[in-house]
């Protein structure tokens, strides 16, 4: 089939409007604005209020304003009905001579909406004609992983700001929630990324975010100290402004000498940026607005200046104009030089409190010490919070490290705590990994989350509790115990071979099971008043005394002789089956029979008694004595070949195991 060259353009102009409309992901590149706990700018603004840009924290800062094409993205990810009126007329075309226009346009009707830009060669200029509530749904979108889709609570109405279909003017209700992980930067935080001058905390303040004290100027070729701004009167045409027509605003980071100290572009100029801070306006609707800084395209180089055009802004966060854009900001990692010291009532804003994944800690190749001028402080991870340390790196707390629900704590070094661990969430040892959990203080160390230990090793120096309902999972690794484990919930060891140090009780609701071929060495005394089974295919070795017994089909040796109390070892399960367990007893230690056992063959230098009327049976007695309720019988010849034990190198915490 043969196609008209008079249909070639628009058949071009089609495909460039759908492929357009495809959804891409959106990548906002930052920069870190750290000297958390830094000082307050005390000079009096152009407003006449004071105190801005301390920030007791370290986050990262947008490097450039939201872009028309991370704009178009958002919108053909969510926005194919638009529920909530992100898009506006006024964004792709101007209506007065006063709207600049960023050159999105919207194909389609309603259910089956697209967008793309006029222009590709656009696709830099900042995004206008924004108000707070779309600020907002771009910022929840980013928090939910960018998400296709109806406008809702998974993708645009839920995270980092709970809006629920709200678009109103009365924004006081609404603010950032815990646990944010993309957000519009609050008025500290953006007045410490555009004029803090940095590299201390008591740096000082630049009086414009071009690294100044004196206004900049408008040219490009950027020779440094240079915006995009206006005088605030029509027409804004150069030399009044360095973009004319038709858009007037220019491509994000133009001025490319002119960053603010942190390392932003165009926090003066181009366009004014909303911020989530509220704020109280008799002239505002409803009586509050959300604060706007750093001046725009067409305001005068006076907005410029630091903390201008917060308290004098007028409209509510429903308000929108082609002079309004944003911003977006993130917390940032802890990243800090060789054995510095993390301050952490000055590192997040909830103090000592990790509340989401976007609060993730990575502790490499230092020492952290959690502490504030010797004043104790806890270290609290909560839901989706993660710490992670690394390369034997010592996390230092001075009080209780607590891990909630949904926190993790992972990796491979130490955690020193003054008052221990109480772990409700998950800590995480994988392979070739080790870690320490040091101190206990009073109250000792407990688990009622998870603790799993593959292939590597975990020590607790004062011992822990297993709290009823918690699990510690092992597999091919070594568990330390310290002082010893109280187990009131599960010690479940799989597969591979795995060594226990420290003493363990075994309570009334404790159980330990192995299980999938495992084999596990008990090196010190346990005491069971709770269950252990030891499954088929499983071994275990108890080179202290055992106290209470096991059950299970699984080989069992008893190296360092069976505790005195009453055992209930049930050598071959519940059905005996055509295969029994050979029991070997060594070290003088001696088994003890109340009731019927049935064994493939009981093997060692140590005695057997059976007590109580019990019957015991077996395919070979290889023991030097047994006594059956009286004194003992005749010797019985020692065996030709003995079960035997390969000790060999008790092994180093982090010692890794060389796999065949």
């Amino acid at each position: 089939m043969r196609i008209r060259k008079i249909w070639l353009p628009i058949l071009c102009l089609w495909c460039l409007a759908f492929i357009s409309g495809i959804a891409q992901a959106v990548t906002v590149e930052t920069v870190l604005v750290g000297n958390p706990g830094n000082a307050a700018d005390t000079r009096v603004c152009p407003d006449g209020t004071t105190g801005y840009g301390a920030v007791p924290y370290a986050y990262r800062m947008g490097k450039n304003e939201v872009t028309a094409q991370q704009y178009v993205d958002f919108l053909n990810a969510v926005a194919t009905n638009d529920t909530y009126g992100l898009y506006h007329p006024h964004m792709g075309s101007p209506v007065t001579q006063y709207d600049a226009f960023c050159d999105i346009q919207r194909f389609g009707t309603t259910g089956n909406y697209s967008y793309s830009l006029g222009n590709q060669a656009n696709q830099n200029l900042p995004v206008d004609e924004i108000n707070f509530w779309r600020a907002a749904r771009f910022a929840n979108w980013l928090h939910n992983g960018q998400p296709t889709g109806a406008q809702d609570a998974s993708s645009t109405e839920e995270g980092a700001y709970s809006l629920n279909g709200y678009n109103g003017n009365d924004g006081r209700t609404i603010t950032r929630n815990v646990g944010a992980k993309y957000f519009i930067p609050n008025e500290d935080e953006w007045y410490k990324a555009a004029y803090y001058k940095g590299g201390g905390t008591n740096a000082g303040y630049w009086a414009y975010a071009t690294q100044s004290d004196t206004p900049p100027g408008k040219i490009l070729p950027d020779t440094g100290n240079n915006a995009n701004y206006g005088d605030g009167v029509w027409p804004c045409l150069p030399p009044n402004t360095t973009f004319g027509q038709p858009y007037f605003v220019g491509p994000v980071g133009s001025f490319t000498n002119s960053s603010s100290p942190s390392g932003t572009f165009d926090q003066n100029g181009n366009v004014s940026e909303w911020l989530d801070t509220v704020i109280t306006s008799a002239t505002a609707p409803e009586g509050t607005s959300r604060s706007i800084q750093g001046g725009g395209w067409i305001t005068p180089p006076g907005d410029l200046l630091f903390h201008t055009q917060s308290n004098v802004n007028p409209y509510g966060p429903a308000w929108q104009s082609s002079d309004f854009g944003f911003r977006i900001a993130t917390y940032d990692a802890l990243n800090s030089s060789a054995n510095s010291n993390w301050n952490a009532s000055s590192t997040w804003d909830h103090g000592t409190e990790i509340p989401s994944a976007s609060r993730f800690i990575s502790v490499q190749n230092y020492t952290v010490t959690v502490n504030e001028n010797g004043n104790a402080y806890r270290l609290l991870i909560n839901n989706l919070g993660k710490v992670v340390i690394a390369n034997g790196s010592i996390l230092a707390v001075t009080e209780l490290m607590q891990i909630n629900n949904g926190g993790v704590l992972a990796g491979n070094g130490m955690v020193v705590t003054g008052e221990g661990m109480n772990n409700q969430g998950e800590i995480r040892v994988e392979k070739s990994q080790g870690m320490v959990i040091s101190g206990g203080g009073s109250t000792g160390n407990k688990n009622g989350g998870k603790i799993s230990v593959i292939q590597g090793g975990i020590e607790f120096t004062q011992g822990i509790t297993n709290q009823a309902g918690a699990n510690i999972f092992a597999r091919d690794s070594i568990l330390r115990f310290g002082t010893g484990l109280t187990n009131e919930g599960t010690l479940g060891v799989s597969f591979g071979t795995t060594d226990v140090f420290g003493s363990i009780g075994n309570s009334a609701t404790g159980k330990i099971i192995l299980s999938g071929n495992s084999n596990t060495t008990f090196w010190d005394p346990v005491a069971n008043g709770g269950s252990i089974k030891v499954s088929a295919g499983s071994t275990a070795v108890f080179f202290g005394t055992l106290t209470g017994g096991t059950t299970g089909a699984g080989t069992v040796y008893v190296e360092g002789g069976v505790g005195s109390a009453a055992a209930s070892m049930q050598l071959a399960g519940n059905d005996n089956g055509a295969s029994y367990p050979v029991v070997d007893i060594q070290n003088d230690a001696g088994l003890i029979v109340s009731g019927m056992q049935t064994v493939g063959a009981i093997t060692g230098g140590g005695g057997t008694s059976v007590v109580d009327g019990g019957t015991l049976t077996a395919a070979s007695i290889q023991q030097n004595s047994l006594t059956i309720g009286g004194p003992a019988l005749a010797a019985v010849p020692e065996p030709s070949t003995l079960v035997l034990l390969g000790l060999g190198g008790i092994s180093l915490l982090f010692y890794t195991r060389r796999r065949r």
